[in-house]
């Protein structure tokens, strides 16, 4: 039988992958060049039928898929279509479907075409005179199979031969030819005349049709075998979602097989674009679906009060609105989305019905899906990657949605009520990591979503709670107004506060409906006369109650239904009932609803009402129906529920241990099997063990009994240690089971650190191994620390840089000192970046978290810290910088707090001047601390000096009367104000009267070393001339000596000439330090007339330096002899600056001399490098190159790690080594990194972790060093 005329155009194609991946191949380019009104049926009148509309016309285009031709076994027969079995098996059923104008075909083939073929489609409506030959014997070889059923076999070998040749090019002379020809032929073998005439009406009817037809016919040959097909399809879904290839290969490519095989066994059903990707999202394994909001219900009430605070810009990204069953939520969603037209036109709402067991991953990746088919791929990659959803994707996806290029709301219903915990967890991740930008997210739900999160997070995050109310009395008369005109307003008011009692809450959503579509307003006041927990049923059943005799038995069994149904499985499941016009009733009465791709659903606060008021054989035999239907359709979990209302208990309970026992529908069953104790504990121990994979495994946690027996945790254990490889290499397997494990105890978090540790055979698997063991354990509580820690200090630096996560995530203040340290480890900028800890993050919960990190903080003096211009968490700052938003409110409260401990105060306020704050001076008053130490309070004008108001500290110093203490605090803080000390110190001393006139020049000499002026130089002078017991001891006037040595006025010279004269040695130094930094010639005289003098051998070696500097004439500047080594190294600078040959012979000496100190001998060497080769170098070079270092890791042309070494051994370094290896490695790199930085010519040196070891070793081994 031709396809054309089967039953309904349906057949079985169960098996015919090829056809099912073409026909999906050719659906997606059929929506995207039609975008607007495209339909599709697969199985129709041909393999595929495409419908679309143009110019008002309906146009169809055929589609007939055949494979590559094989032989019985399976062997490709590589052999092209002939011309003959096109006309046998193609044209026929082209013809049938091509009779109107409007209709196209495609003829897709997995093998070629012979080019017979290829010319007669090519020559379209002119083959007959085009190609005579090839169009002729098609026609005839149509015509003649319409009749060879009706000849016998005798007489269809003699007809069969017989071939036509050489037709004329003139379509009607031709045609009479083959006519006259063939009924000759067929004459003469004795076939009856209707036999004969039937074929000529064939030939004339086809050779009407076929010159359009082959017009209108396009082939796709050599389209591929299966495998070839397969994989286009699958780098089609990757180009078109930019998916990982093992997601297409493994979840989407079957899916969407067995969705076009299921599409095509419903009968007459074709999809439009929007039931397509309804479709495909339905095949998405892990996807809530997202679609447009729902339509605004006929009559609806409008409240600007509630839709403003969810559209109006500038509103909260993060919104939850909150209300019971009935309120309104789902109504709200659909006004809010509407009212966007008015407030936000370019933003996209999104809506997502979100049930209770849905993970969060699969609501966005129902989103991002939606954001994709509407030109917005940015999401959808990370949203549907196969990965757990742990926090850093949480973030990404947050980081995502907040820079979209269209700005989108996502309205979350939650159908339910509420969700898991974990989607809560998960959600509250989401929202806290959500920035204000293109992204608003609005969540609907009888409960908070956001119970995770403590207060202050809560606050931090910026989300909104609105409480749903009920409608007012003039919403509740607007709402009547639409069912009844005119109701008299008296009565409306009886019944409203009747309902109401006065509450200002107001009338609820779902009463208020009810009520309002009641027939009259009597039957309104007799609901409203009923008690308040009855007037809901009441008001339902009412309606119900409306319902015509012939469709309620029909109705009754639809309430049965608890899960959202199409009318076709309403048909299916109770083929004898009206299901149609009770479904039709229902809806017009309000009580059921068409939710998003057509689905049928009713409140579940009505549905469960109204069930209760069926009669309970009339449930149980609906139920019944539903169980049998359901069993059916497969869905097992479904089929449970319904064995379970029809009181088939036992049989339920059976169905789903076995279910659940052989790792089915863990999702849809969990709840039901805990619930019941249908497995034990060693039966999911058993399950969990096996090697096949369970779609829904991470739900192990919530499925374990609340009371397993001890030992679980173990057994549990002992799965890991024998399915090693697996824990490593398989997430998806490892994360529940450890979940498992510290659900049952969550002191087993030891034991899985120092078995993924110690069974990892690299760093990969360890890592790995970690990253999930951290997820799996980011809800339970803390371990023991003294374990943790005191595991992580005894293993090498590697697995302790892999531990570091979980140092931060035990949050304890010894564990975050470790962690700290190890952080802080020097470290290339290029391996930080990629190390495995590179995205860790401090764990800031609560309080209790922000004392143990100020605890572990490394501590620093506030003198340092100012001095540095640094508060010393050097790399440590940037964890604290990351957690900024949650640890400033903290940070505020523990200094705001009356007593607690002055150190951690004194931290959080580093940590807050660290992060930034709007208040600084209103939380910590400079001038009256309290709770921090002031030189901590000192911080905040050091580091932060615009958020300070200079003009109360100005006050407050010019104000005469003002203690000495509070002037002077004031001065002080003004230091760090960016102010001109010389103008403050002019206008005191025009202060007309002041007690502490006398006092101002100390004070300012000694703040002159914080910030030097112009001014000041004077008065320093003047207290270095002052005699001895009248002036500042030179201990307080070192630092002003040394802060001025720079500065760029001519004066500070002089001043610096006056000190290397004084009485105090102390001075004496930094004052020709000083001058070495300032390099001026003025000065050189007098440098040299002190050195003549100089009695202090530790002021000589400052001398020399300030004389090498300032423009020495020859070595002779120096010619006072001195035992130092210091002294010997700056006459070779001046030697080598002055070129003076007469200090030959010293150099040649200090060169060679092996009892020299390298720096010294390696600047003699340069200096004899700048004489004349035969007065020095010539003399030095071979006794040196002669010589063997131990240093032979340095490489460097200029021995800078020599230089540095040395430099190390002369001050010291040796004292370190109690410290032990670890300690004096670390110190000596992080130093010599330093040094390093910045050498321009820095090839050949060892790294500096290298030359430590080498330095620690060479230490050790000399008997003389301290141990």
């Amino acid at each position: 039988m031709p396809r054309g005329k089967m039953s309904g155009g349906r057949i079985a194609i169960s098996g015919f992958d090829y056809q099912a991946i073409v026909i999906l191949d050719q659906l997606f380019d059929h929506f995207d060049q039609h975008p607007g009104d495209a339909r599709a049926r697969p199985e129709g009148q041909d393999d595929l039928d495409l419908i679309w509309f143009e110019n008002c016309l309906e146009r169809r285009r055929h589609v007939q898929v055949k494979k590559p031709r094989a032989t019985g076994q399976g062997t490709l027969k590589k052999q092209p279509w002939r011309l003959s079995e096109v006309a046998a098996e193609l044209l026929p059923n082209t013809l049938d479907q091509l009779a109107t104008a409007t209709s196209q075909q495609a003829w897709i083939l997995g093998d070629t075409v012979d080019p017979q073929v290829r010319r007669l489609v090519e020559a379209g409506s002119a083959a007959a005179n085009r190609e005579a030959d090839l169009y002729w014997s098609t026609v005839h070889r149509v015509a003649r199979a319409k009749i060879l059923d009706e000849l016998s076999s005798t007489k269809r070998r003699s007809v069969l031969k017989w071939v036509f040749k050489n037709p004329p090019n003139v379509a009607d002379e031709a045609r009479g030819l083959l006519i006259a020809a063939y009924s000759k032929i067929l004459g003469a073998a004795n076939v009856s005349a209707e036999v004969v005439r039937r074929y000529q009406e064939q030939v004339v009817r086809i050779d009407q049709q076929l010159p359009g037809v082959l017009a209108r016919i396009e082939i796709l040959d050599d389209y591929g075998s299966e495998a070839e097909v397969g994989q286009r399809f699958r780098d089609r879904l990757q180009r078109e979602y930019g998916l990982p290839a093992d997601v297409v290969e493994h979840n989407l490519f079957g899916n969407f097989r067995s969705f076009i095989n299921d599409i095509a066994k419903r009968p007459e059903e074709t999809i439009d674009r929007r039931g397509f990707e309804a479709q495909l999202r339905s095949a998405w394994p892990q996807m809530s679906a997202a679609s447009e909001p729902p339509d605004l219900p006929a009559g609806g009430v409008l409240r600007p009060d509630l839709t403003d605070k969810l559209v109006k810009p500038g509103t909260a990204t993060v919104i939850e609105v909150i209300g019971i069953s009935g309120s309104g939520k789902t109504t709200l969603a659909a006004q809010a989305a509407s009212a966007l037209g008015d407030h936000d036109p370019c933003r996209l709402p999104i809506y997502v019905r979100v049930r209770a067991d849905a993970a969060f991953r699969d609501v966005m990746s129902g989103v991002s899906f939606h954001l994709l088919r509407r030109g917005i791929p940015e999401l959808f990659g990370l949203a549907v990657e196969s990965k757990p959803a742990d926090e850093t994707v949480i973030d990404r996806l947050a980081e995502i949605c907040s820079g979209l290029p269209r700005p989108v709301q996502l309205l979350l219903d939650l159908t339910e009520g509420a969700a898991s915990a974990q989607f809560g967890r998960d959600l509250g991740r989401f929202a806290r990591a959500l920035t204000p930008g293109s992204c608003r997210l609005v969540v609907f739900g009888q409960q908070s979503s956001f119970g995770a999160l403590s207060p202050v997070e809560t606050e931090s995050a910026g989300i909104l709670a609105i409480n749903m109310r009920g409608f007012r009395w003039d919403e509740f008369v607007s709402l009547v107004g639409h069912y009844h005109v005119d109701a008299d307003r008296q009565t409306l008011w009886e019944i409203f506060n009747r309902v109401t009692v006065g509450r200002p809450a107001g009338l609820y959503a779902q009463l208020a409906e009810a009520l309002a579509r009641q027939p009259s307003l009597q039957a309104m006041l007799a609901i409203a006369s009923r008690p308040p927990e009855d007037m809901v049923s009441a008001a339902e059943q009412s309606r119900f109650d409306q319902l015509a005799a012939g469709v309620r038995s029909a109705a009754e069994r639809l309430v049965c239904f608890a899960l959202p149904f199409r009318r076709s499985d309403a048909e299916a499941a109770f083929p004898n009932e009206n299901v149609g016009a009770a479904i039709k009733a229902l809806v017009s009465l309000g009580l059921l609803r068409t939710e998003a791709e057509g689905l049928l659903e009713m409140h579940e606060t009505v549905r469960a009402g109204l069930e209760s008021g069926i009669a309970p054989a009339v449930r149980q035999s609906a139920h019944d129906a539903l169980a049998q239907w359901y069993a059916g359709e497969g869905d097992t979990a479904a089929r449970i529920f319904h064995l379970g209302k029809a009181d088939r208990t036992a049989e339920a309970d059976f169905l789903a241990r076995e279910t659940f026992l052989q790792g089915g529908a863990w999702r849809s069953l969990a709840g039901y099997v805990t619930r019941r104790a249908l497995v034990t504990a060693e039966e999911i121990v058993a399950v969990a063990a096996r090697p096949e994979r369970i779609s829904d495994f991470y739900l192990l946690r919530s499925i374990l009994p609340e009371c397993a027996p001890e030992g679980v945790d173990s057994l549990f254990m002992d799965i890991l240690a024998e399915q090693r490889s697996r824990y490593f290499s398989d997430h998806e397997w490892a994360r529940p089971v450890v979940e498992a494990i510290l659900t049952l105890n969550p002191l087993r978090f030891h034991d899985l650190i120092v078995f993924t540790v110690s069974q990892g055979a690299n760093a990969e698997e360890r890592r790995q191994g970690l990253t999930w063991l951290l997820i799996a354990a980011r809800d339970g509580r803390r371990a023991s620390v003294p374990e943790i820690v005191a595991f992580a200090k005894s293993q090498p630096e590697d697995i302790q840089r892999l531990l570091l996560p979980v140092l931060l995530r035990d949050g304890g203040r010894a564990a975050l000192m470790l962690a700290f340290e190890i952080f802080s480890r020097s470290t290339d900028d290029e391996t930080r970046r990629n190390a495995p800890w590179s995205g860790v993050k401090l764990k800031v919960d609560g309080e209790e978290d922000v004392l143990e990190i100020l605890a572990a903080l490394p501590k620093e003096s506030p003198s340092v810290m100012i001095a540095t211009r640094s508060l010393g968490f050097g790399l440590i700052g940037s964890l604290i910088w990351t957690a900024r938003r949650q640890l400033r409110p903290f940070c505020v409260d523990i200094i705001k707090a009356e007593g607690g401990d002055t150190e951690l105060k004194a931290a959080a306020w580093r940590v807050l001047i660290y992060i930034g704050h709007p208040g600084f001076e209103a939380l910590v008053d400079p001038l009256a601390p309290g709770p921090i130490p002031l030189d901590y309070a000192l911080l905040g004008p050091a580091f932060a000096p615009t958020a300070y108001d200079v003009g109360r500290y100005e006050a407050l110093l010019f104000n005469p009367s003002a203690p000495l203490s509070n002037r002077q605090a004031a001065l002080t803080v003004l230091l760090y104000l960016n102010v001109d000390f010389g103008a403050l110190r002019s206008r005191l001393a025009d202060l007309p009267v002041d007690p502490l006139a006398g006092f101002w020049n100390s004070l300012f000499v000694l703040l002159f070393a914080k910030q030097p002026f112009a001014a000041g130089v004077p008065i320093l002078s003047g207290e270095l001339a002052s005699p001895s017991g009248t002036s500042l001891t030179p201990k307080l006037l070192l630092p002003s000596l040394i802060a001025v040595a720079e500065a760029p006025w001519p004066e500070v010279t002089d001043l610096l000439v006056q000190g290397i004269r004084h009485g105090d040695s102390s001075i004496r130094s930094a004052s020709a330090a000083g001058l070495a930094r300032r390099r001026s010639r003025l000065a050189a005289e007098a440098l040299r007339c002190q050195y003549a003098v100089e009695t202090d051998s530790k002021v000589v070696p400052h001398l020399a330096q300030a004389i090498t500097a300032c423009g020495p004439t020859s070595t002779n500047d120096l010619a006072r002899e001195f035992a130092s080594p210091d002294v010997a190294l700056w006459k070779c600078f001046i030697a080598m600056r002055t070129r003076d040959e007469s200090f030959a012979p010293q150099l040649v000496k200090l060169a060679t001399d092996t009892s020299v100190t390298w720096l010294v001998r390696r600047v003699a060497i340069w200096a004899a490098g700048r004489l004349p080769f035969a007065a020095a170098l010539q003399k030095i070079a071979p006794i040196v190159l002669a010589e063997k270092t131990p240093l032979t890791i340095d490489l460097n042309d200029n021995l800078h790690a020599h230089a540095s070494l040395s430099h190390m051994l002369q001050n010291g370094v040796s004292e370190l080594l109690p410290e032990g290896e670890a300690k004096f490695v670390n110190l000596i790199a992080s130093t010599l990194a330093q040094q390093w930085t910045d050498l321009l010519a820095a090839g050949g040196l060892p790294s500096p972790s290298e030359a430590a070891r080498w330095l620690y070793s060479s230490l050790m081994s000399d008997l003389t060093c301290p141990r």
